[in-house]
């Protein structure tokens, strides 16, 4: 019986069902001991191509190294992998990093893995599971992910094999900022508006906040329980994209700051204006978070966004 740790990664289609699908199909060729977290990363080398995710998993397994690369080669082929461009994009790809104590150096097969210690994509899930893993070049995983740049690197919270994964603490920490920001602005504008606005004040305040209570009340009708003030998706949704979320991606958001606009207009002050510049910006940090989680949960997302192009004003923004 050897330890081996093998590397997972896809960038193409339904990306979580893949790395599902493979972790699946390594439990029929031993005993999973562990399974990493799920990290999307930058592709490197190769076509232009989308973000991958990578996770890692450790086996305890009785075959040897070049039956268990033939075993990989099946998940792949059962994925539907595709070998027509070197480093290019692909449903499923599964390398082994090592395989206990074995060392084999073959045209075709070389472990400990090659390059593993230079690719922090491949590091970063292994270094979680396995941080003493011994790779090519003497280092342990750990002290080799120490090493090499981690940018671009992003860490899904959560287990999942049986679910979405979690933003993690960056969730709550963008409702907290958005809570206060919305505190702020109330406060400002109650304290230097005019609460006896003029006839043109009042029509073209109320212009601004009737487009943002269509948006936002379009947006809660449709999506009823699925509303969530967090970034993460909620498990069992479905993706909207129809009423106001077939002119916007993020309507509740545009609402927000259109409401923002007529109620300043309203109150003839300028001063929350600058409070709400600072909430048009988190919310599009916040929805890029947002879509980022979208894609991983619905792979049609990115087809969707393309064809809704703004993100909250309907031919503005």
């Amino acid at each position: 019986m050897s330890r081996a740790v093998v590397a997972l990664g896809s960038n193409l289609g339904d990306r979580l069902t893949y790395l599902r699908g493979a972790v699946a199909g390594l439990r029929r060729l031993g005993t999973v001991i562990s399974i990493s977290s799920v990290y999307e990363t930058e592709p490197v080398g190769g076509p232009d191509q989308g973000r991958y995710l990578n996770a890692a998993v450790v086996i305890d397994t009785e075959l040897s190294p070049r039956t268990l690369l033939e075993e990989l080669l099946a998940i792949e082929k059962r994925a539907d992998r595709v070998r027509q461009v070197r480093w290019g994009p692909r449903t499923l790809d599964l390398d082994i990093i090592t395989h206990g104590d074995s060392e084999v150096a073959d045209p075709d097969l070389t472990v400990p893995h090659p390059h593993a210690h230079a690719r922090a994509f491949v590091l970063a899930p292994v270094a979680e599971i396995a941080p003493n893993a011994r790779l090519a070049n003497g280092q342990t995983a750990m002290e080799a992910l120490h090493s090499v740049d981690r940018s671009g690197i992003f860490k899904w919270s959560g287990y999942w094999l049986d679910g979405p994964p979690r933003l993690g603490w960056i969730s709550p920490a963008f409702v907290g900022v958005q809570f206060v920001l919305f505190l702020a602005f109330s406060a400002i504008a109650v304290f230097t508006g005019d609460f006896a606005p003029t006839p043109l004040r009042y029509g073209v305040g109320l212009v601004f906040a009737g487009a943002g209570g269509w948006l936002v009340v379009g947006a809660l009708m449709k999506l009823g329980v699925n509303l969530s003030a967090l970034p993460d998706p909620r498990p069992g949704g479905s993706l909207a994209e129809s009423g106001v979320f077939g002119v916007v991606r993020h309507p509740i958001y545009g609402g927000l700051v259109l409401g923002g606009v007529g109620a300043a207009i309203i109150l003839g002050t300028w001063w929350p204006v600058p409070v709400l510049g600072a909430l048009v910006g988190l919310f599009w940090f916040k929805s890029g978070y947002e879509e980022r989680a979208l894609t991983l949960v619905y792979p049609d997302y990115p087809a969707y966004a393309e064809r809704v192009r703004r993100r909250f004003i309907p031919f503005v923004l």
